[in-house]
């Protein structure tokens, strides 16, 4: 069975930690912190270069927000590759704003997680 194409996005230093582990299951875009290229640069050693840094915004929901669309460009319906199934959010509850520019995109479902939540393409 094929997995689900998957991509974990990091969008405040709290959970920098966890973008080596994530690193390793599939594509992670993380806001740029020293933290974060630290561990980048142990990921990239390692040859896993499916980590992208971001510049992000200091809030999280506005760094999340900003980097939707280069995710979509990178990995959605247009990048040539199976198209993103879900995305694996950390650092930022999913308000209203949120959930609507998921929407448009087509990620309708949306589970909570410890620390973030889960969004899935799927009908509205």
């Amino acid at each position: 069975m094929e997995r689900e194409h998957r991509v974990a996005i990091v969008v405040t230093p709290e959970h920098v930690a966890k973008i080596g582990p994530l690193a390793a299951e599939g594509p992670v875009w993380a806001v740029r912190t020293p933290d974060s290229e630290a561990i980048a640069a142990r990921v990239w050693a390692l040859g896993q270069a499916s980590l992208t840094l971001f510049n992000g915004s200091a809030h999280p929901e506005e760094a999340l927000l900003d980097i939707l669309p280069e995710i979509e460009l990178h990995h959605g319906e247009a990048s040539g590759f199976p198209p993103l199934g879900r995305i694996d959010v950390f650092g930022v509850e999913p308000s209203d704003v949120v959930r609507r520019e998921l929407g448009l995109l087509g990620f309708f479902r949306l589970a909570p997680e410890v620390g973030g939540f889960t969004a899935s393409r799927g009908s509205p």
